[in-house]
């Protein structure tokens, strides 16, 4: 079988080609040439054999450019440096977070068995600031603790800003489902506006709904009431909510250990039996950040008259709406006593159990 092309059929082909380009939209004339190959040897080849084409035959490729990105957001896979979302966060913080959670979730989520950016709990912030560094240097995959970890780092410009881990323990909710527990974790944002302080939340996640949220929540119930409500669209039933203390904002140089866990809610019992994860007793109803220090006794709080639950409350939570008003207001009001707790901590607190060691959270997160 004859394998060489006449010249009537190479010109037929590169008019088509031609035609093809000019449909698109890609012109030749505005794209650089490659230099042309050298030819091959000569060979004992057939006088018809068509001779080698020269450069100004070559078909060029044509990059095709991005897409221009929605207004008010930024493009995809943008790498964004603290230095811009601490401008664009004086401006508008709401924005500057969009932008931290577009950074997550580009990474991905990684949905293999094994740990990229294993995180230690107890480690210290700038120890986490450096993982978080690796995470955006090296663009690896990610799960929900990682994405706290970074969402933390990202955010640590905005001062005005506070940025609480809140973790959930879940499990299917469906008649003879096994009995496994599910584990995630998300980074809760409060940001101040004029119609008053507004909660979001930032993190990653299998479901797109138990993801990051919108800064639109007037409480920080709120926002877990709708978390609450996204586990329940997806058949979970969420057993216990632990919220820890607001990430330091000077997470590269700060030496002080990250308060994970301070708050703990059972939805499944009222406040007043609630059990820790160390086995100590306490009242969820009586957390306060200002008895987080090993040498002061926890405080109970007097959370006043009865008063009627938010409708945006799910009633599971209805019960520990105080307790988490009275958490929030003490960390607002005791800004220096928090301050004191966590660097308590850092020193070694009875708070922080072996179970506070290398966590890898798994499951529905």
């Amino acid at each position: 079988m004859d394998s060489t092309i006449s010249p009537t059929a190479l010109a037929a082909l590169c008019d088509e080609l031609e035609a093809a380009l000019a449909e698109a939209g890609i012109s030749s004339d505005d794209m650089p040439h490659d230099s042309a190959p050298s030819p091959p040897a000569t060979s004992n080849a057939s006088s018809s054999t068509v001779p080698w084409p020269s450069t100004t035959s070559t078909i060029p490729v044509a990059v095709p450019t991005a897409p221009a990105p929605h207004a008010g957001s930024p493009s995809k896979g943008q790498h964004l440096t603290l230095r811009r979302i601490r401008a664009v966060g004086a401006a508008d913080p709401v924005l500057a977070l969009a932008w931290c959670q577009r950074v997550i979730t580009d990474l991905g989520y990684n949905h293999f068995a094994r740990v990229f950016f294993p995180i230690n709990k107890r480690a210290s912030a700038r120890s986490l600031a450096t993982t978080a560094r690796a995470m955006v240097a090296l663009r690896l995959p990610i799960k929900c603790l990682e994405a706290v970890v970074l969402g933390a780092w990202l955010t640590a410009a905005l001062t005005d800003v506070p940025r609480v881990p809140v973790a959930f323990k879940t499990a299917v909710d469906l008649p003879g489902a096994p009995k496994r527990v599910y584990r995630h974790i998300v980074l809760a944002v409060a940001v101040p506006t004029a119609e008053g302080e507004r909660w979001g939340a930032l993190g990653l996640s299998r479901r797109r709904e138990l993801m990051d949220k919108p800064v639109q929540f007037r409480s920080l119930a709120a926002l877990l009431s709708e978390y609450i409500e996204a586990y329940g669209r997806n058949l979970h039933k969420v057993l216990k909510i632990k919220i820890g203390l607001p990430f330091p904002h000077a997470m590269d140089t700060s030496t002080v250990r990250v308060i994970w866990k301070y708050l703990s809610l059972h939805l499944a019992t009222r406040p007043t039996d609630s059990v820790s994860d160390d086995g100590d007793s306490a009242s969820s109803s009586g957390a306060s950040p200002t008895a987080a220090s090993p040498a002061a006794p926890r405080a109970k709080h007097d959370t006043g008259p009865a008063r009627a639950v938010d409708p945006a409350v799910h009633p599971s939570l209805a019960p520990h709406v105080a307790a988490v008003d009275a958490y929030w207001r003490d960390v607002r009001r005791n800004g220096a006593a928090v301050a004191a707790a966590v660097a308590a901590a850092g020193a070694g607190s009875p708070r922080l159990s072996a179970s506070s060691s290398v966590v890898h959270l798994k499951g529905a997160g």
